[in-house]
C-alpha cells in the first residue's frame, strides 16, 4: 500500500515487523512453481535415444559406460 510506505520504512525491529504482518501490510509471496513437464518430455525422448548424439557427450566413453 503506497500510503503505508513510511510506516514500513520505519519498521526496524522484529516487534515492528510482527505488527506489520499482523496488520496485513507484509504478506508472504506464494512459492514459484517449477513445472517438470518439459523435463519429463525430454526424459521420454532420451529413452528413445534422442539428444544423445556425439555433440551432447561430455565425458569419456569409459565415464559414460564403465567396463
Amino acid at each position: 500500500d503506497p500510503n503505508e510506505t513510511n510506516e514500513i520504512a520505519n519498521a526496524n525491529s522484529r516487534q515492528n515487523i510482527r505488527k506489520l504482518i499482523k496488520d496485513g501490510l507484509i504478506i508472504r509471496k506464494p512459492v514459484a512453481v517449477h513445472s517438470r513437464a518439459r523435463v519429463r518430455k525430454n526424459a521420454i525422448a532420451r529413452r528413445k535415444g534422442r539428444h544423445m548424439g556425439h555433440g551432447k557427450r561430455k565425458g569419456t566413453q569409459n565415464a559414460r559406460m564403465p567396463t
